[in-house]
């Protein structure tokens, strides 16, 4: 009697949960509102999602309620993101509505690219009422959004980046690209160097073709690090980086490096049969963050950069010794 008695209790509190305290929980999917009013005006301001992973996109949404003949002017969002940035930016003409009152609507993608809390803030309409000797300021509290690194079951994968509206490009930059020139220089000698090793026929009595790790480490120290350089620039340099260890990968052990995706080519190096078959653990994590920044939009400092440097230089260096010959033998140790 006593045990049913205890069953009982403990189904009643299991129903209470359910009735009371789950219809309260915000749901991964569930919008966010805020309201605000001033005079005759209102605005009403939505985000689609309280929860989001990396990269996912949101919609906020501005509806403006006025009377007809007012002038709406909507401020800019970006000022007031947090872990977001804007993508693109709908805008639609005034609706009329019941009685005199018209309806104004904003639509607003926003991207995650921060883990943490997504917030929106600062969202103000100034608003010109017929008649009204000056414009009323309708203003929101803030939205939050939680961002995850793993995409909730509701993330929107219906918008590919590349299919995305118009993006606002920033205004180009007054001085001289000189890290953006560096950058092109060593991807210049970088081309050049590999060109000539690779197509190069050697006549009599010229000198030995330079090897594979010679070259790539020559363009290697042709690559320079600067502060204070652009997210393009930034691109490049990683780019540059793996496209110089593909080559030599290519070239120093007959391995088809710069047609592979990375996995594939980490999978290619571990299955080889040559000497750099066990470096795998050296090579994965150079071609990963050269990855993460041409895919991934991750921009690491020139303290990171340096090092990458100085990490793809202690790789080409220590599989030197298995580097093939130009005549097809490995170099001996």
């Amino acid at each position: 009697m006593v045990a049913t008695a205890a069953q009982l209790c403990r189904a009643l509190t299991v129903i209470a949960w359910m009735l009371v305290v789950l219809p309260i929980l915000p749901a991964a999917g569930a919008a966010v509102e805020q309201r605000g009013a001033a005079g005759a005006a209102t605005l009403t301001a939505t985000l689609d999602r309280v929860r989001v992973g990396l990269g996912d996109r949101l919609t906020l949404r501005l509806v403006v309620r006025a009377p007809a003949g007012s002038a709406v002017n909507f401020s800019d969002v970006g000022p007031g993101l947090s872990n977001l940035r804007q993508i693109h930016t709908e805008k639609s003409a005034p609706v009329l509505l019941s009685g005199q009152s018209r309806e104004w609507l904003r639509t607003i993608t926003l991207e995650a690219d921060g883990v943490g809390t997504a917030r929106v803030e600062g969202l103000l309409v100034h608003v010109l009422v017929p008649g009204a000797a000056a414009a009323d300021a309708v203003g929101v509290a803030p939205l939050e959004a939680r961002v995850t690194t793993v995409l909730p079951a509701d993330a929107d994968l219906s918008k590919p980046r590349e299919i995305a509206g118009p993006l606002a490009l920033p205004a180009p930059a007054r001085t001289p690209p000189y890290g953006l020139l560096l950058v092109a220089v060593a991807i210049g000698v970088a081309a050049v160097c590999f060109a000539w090793w690779r197509r190069r026929a050697v006549a009599p009595g010229a000198g030995p073709t330079p090897p594979a790790d010679r070259v790539a480490l020559d363009a290697l120290a042709g690559l320079q690090v600067a502060s204070g350089m652009t997210e393009r620039e930034i691109e490049l340099f990683y780019r540059t980086v793996a496209t110089i260890l593909r080559q030599y990968i290519a070239h120093g052990f007959d391995l088809n490096a710069p047609c592979r995706t990375t996995q594939e080519l980490l999978a290619a190096v571990a299955g080889s049969n040559t000497a750099i078959a066990g470096s795998r653990p050296l090579l994965e994590p150079l071609l990963v963050d050269c990855d993460l920044v041409k895919f991934a939009r991750s921009r690491p400092d020139a303290h990171a950069m340096q090092q990458l440097l100085h990490r793809a230089a202690d790789f080409i260096a220590g599989t030197a010794a298995s580097v093939m010959t130009p005549g097809g033998r490995a170099a001996a140790s």
